[in-house]
């Protein structure tokens, strides 16, 4: 267990995203507290072989997000650098509306 998390992302992208997506970073980080997120392996870069993840998750204001984020944690801090994040489509919301549905069951 971790001690701390940190959150971080590249400012350009940031910008570039809230550009794009009408979505902050504040609220990913948010999400990353939803006790019924989902998240997956999602794909990995060969040329820094580092993992990629993908989450479907809820944000305190109640916007669904699907983001994408790697893990670069060391042994004493969880390093979460956040790539990318945006509202989640229809067949996001159908996956998590099943894995609610199967939390209940």
């Amino acid at each position: 267990m971790y001690a701390d998390t940190v959150f971080t992302c590249d400012e350009e992208k940031a910008k570039t995203n809230l550009r794009v997506h009408d979505i902050a970073f504040e609220g990913p980080r948010e999400s990353f507290g939803d006790p019924f997120q989902v998240t997956i392996e999602n794909y990995r870069l060969e040329d820094d072989n580092e993992q990629r993840f993908a989450m479907i998750a809820m944000t305190g204001s109640m916007t669904l997000l699907f983001v994408v984020f790697a893990d670069r944690s060391n042994k004493d801090t969880e390093i979460l650098p956040i790539i990318s994040a945006r509202k989640a489509e229809r067949y996001e919301q159908n996956i998590y509306a099943a894995h609610l549905e199967n939390q209940n069951h």
